[in-house]
């Protein structure tokens, strides 16, 4: 589907999708590193505060089941289930993988912070970023293939990039969007 003819308002653009907070993806994720490659399909149920995120190979065998509400993570990895106050410090400690799961609820939407570095194409919507929070890493994204799901314009495809000494790439390609 094309992009929206017309203009979209940049900053109307990034206050509607702050204010998603109920959202559900059906989709597929290929991880990158020096160490580990794969590919999974991906489902990710978003209610404000708390979420359901699962990994299953493309035979339908579950490789990750995390559950996150506010102050616990439980993970269920490897037919063992693990907890822990921190999500993203949970995943890396169980599975070795970094997925930045405490940021992914925003970036995910194409939602930029006030303080990142961030790109616009001509239409308003957000192509590229650089987030600078604290616990951010160094993660640079891309966001293409935009298609409106209700009124707001989401990204169907994202790239997310780690510099640094844990370099590693995660692709993101999203086949439904679903806004609660």
């Amino acid at each position: 589907m094309p992009l929206p003819d017309a203009h979209v308002n940049q900053a109307a653009h990034q206050q509607a999708l702050a204010q998603i907070n109920q959202w559900t993806i059906d989709g597929r994720m290929a991880f990158s590193s020096a160490d580990e490659k794969f590919s999974a399909n991906l489902h990710w149920k978003h209610q404000s505060d708390a979420y359901q995120l699962t990994l299953n190979s493309f035979i339908g065998t579950q490789l990750m089941s995390l559950d996150v509400v506010p102050e616990q993570a439980t993970l269920e990895y490897d037919d063992k289930t693990f907890t822990d106050r921190d999500a993203g410090v949970l995943i890396q400690q169980v599975t070795g993988w970094q997925l930045p799961v405490n940021n992914l609820p925003q970036w995910i939407k194409g939602q930029g912070d006030m303080h990142d570095q961030a790109q616009f194409d001509e239409r308003g919507l957000l192509t590229q970023l650089v987030p600078q929070c604290i616990d951010c890493g160094q993660w640079q994204i891309r966001f293409s293939n935009y298609r409106p799901v209700g009124q707001t314009w989401l990204p169907h495809d994202i790239v997310l990039v780690a510099q640094g000494p844990h370099q590693q790439k995660i692709k993101l390609r999203i086949n439904q969007w679903t806004i609660n």
